[in-house]
């Protein structure tokens, strides 16, 4: 009887873990708690910054920098910088490298995220980019042609430090309201995958997807 008793057990805790759906429920939890941190090494990083959401900012050149790490709900290669000018002061006409996104001179300062590979939508979808004058005064807009946000950077504190080759720390509280939260099945950051999804494809160089 006791013996019945372990298999029926041993039988549910097999029936519930390999249920598709459970599988995804504790993948995504998975995802979401790891999101919520930030861990990288960088190249072309020089001087040092600190973010709190859209403000902040520092004595940095980023706009070459790359990384390999944790950022943002990425892991894999990313970059911190150069995609597009900051575009506050003389729009883009000013193509000085005070300009250049990823760099911070304390007086104007931008910070930026872009996945470089694996190429994820869900990693594409959780780019962005924040600028800001004297670290304080941020600026909201529409998107332009190439997507970018003066202010579109989750609710986080990060802080970068390098000489060529840097690092990069923080935490996401953006993410980890959604990882709070997905234990509701409420995805708060609207990124939660599914085995069927085409949001876990990778996309190719040549176009095509295949499943990750």
């Amino acid at each position: 009887m006791l013996t019945k008793q372990i298999l029926f057990i041993l039988f549910s805790f097999i029936s519930l873990f390999t249920c598709q759906s459970t599988g995804n429920y504790l993948t995504n939890r998975s995802l979401d708690l790891a999101d919520s941190f930030t861990l990288g090494v960088e190249t072309n990083h020089y001087g040092a910054g600190f973010w709190v959401w859209c403000l902040g900012g520092g004595a940095n050149i980023n706009q070459n920098a790359k990384g390999i790490g944790l950022r943002n709900g990425h892991l894999g290669l990313y970059k911190a910088g150069g995609v597009d000018d900051i575009g506050i002061f003389g729009g883009p006409s000013n193509k000085t490298f005070t300009n250049q996104m990823g760099n911070s001179f304390i007086i104007l300062n931008s910070n930026q995220h872009r996945s470089i590979y694996p190429d994820l939508k869900r990693s594409r979808k959780k780019s962005y980019d924040a600028s800001n004058v004297m670290m304080l005064v941020f600026f909201t807009d529409k998107k332009t042609s190439s997507g970018k946000k003066h202010c579109n950077q989750p609710v986080s504190v990060e802080v970068s430090l390098g000489l060529f080759l840097g690092v990069r720390a923080g935490f996401n509280f953006s993410e980890f309201t959604d990882f709070l939260l997905g234990f509701t099945t409420y995805d708060f950051m609207e990124d939660d995958v599914f085995e069927s999804n085409e949001e876990t494809n990778i996309i190719k160089p040549n176009g095509s997807k295949s499943q990750s």
